[in-house]
């Protein structure tokens, strides 16, 4: 799994800068202070840390390139190994049945979206608005290939104890 889906290396800041005049028609450097060294580099893109025009603090996410092709490639040996398994163990193929294989498939390739992202973010916003030490980053701008969004500082659900995750 993890030679599939982790241990990404970082595309060059030259995709970003370039992908970034492509969809928003202006440089990175016009409207933004970035930190070129990104903050981190996941299977789908890698994000930066910078300051818009006002000095607030924004991450900017970039689909890395050719990630379509890639990620086709990482669900075609999923359901690869699926498959080899199912031929192993015929007979508990209702342990497969309960994985929900085609909404694995279409939840990954819909993460391939920064605009999917964008719109959670916001309807995440929205249903939990009240409730007091969750918040979700304002997506301040985006296209299929980026989004800029407000940067909150907190933690991820899987930082917090499992106390904390019970309340």
């Amino acid at each position: 799994y993890k030679f599939i889906f982790e241990d990404l290396q970082t595309h060059g800041i030259k995709h970003t800068e370039e992908q970034f005049l492509n969809d928003f028609g202006y440089t990175l450097y016009d409207r933004f202070i970035v930190n070129t060294v990104p903050l981190s580099s996941g299977t789908i893109g890698q994000v930066y840390e910078a300051y818009d025009e006002y000095s607030n603090k924004v991450i900017i996410k970039v689909k890395h390139p050719g990630i379509e092709r890639k990620t086709e490639i990482q669900i075609n040996i999923v359901l690869w190994l699926i498959d080899c398994y199912l031929r192993v163990f015929k007979k508990v193929p209702y342990i497969v049945r309960a994985l929900d294989v085609d909404g694995f498939v279409n939840s990954f390739k819909n993460q391939l979206s920064f605009i999917n992202e964008a719109k959670s973010l916001e309807k995440y916003r929205t249903n939990f608005e009240n409730v007091k030490g969750i918040h979700f980053p304002n997506p301040i701008q985006y296209t299929e290939n980026i989004i800029i969004m407000e940067y909150v500082k907190g933690k991820s659900y899987h930082e917090l104890s499992f106390m904390e995750q019970c309340h």
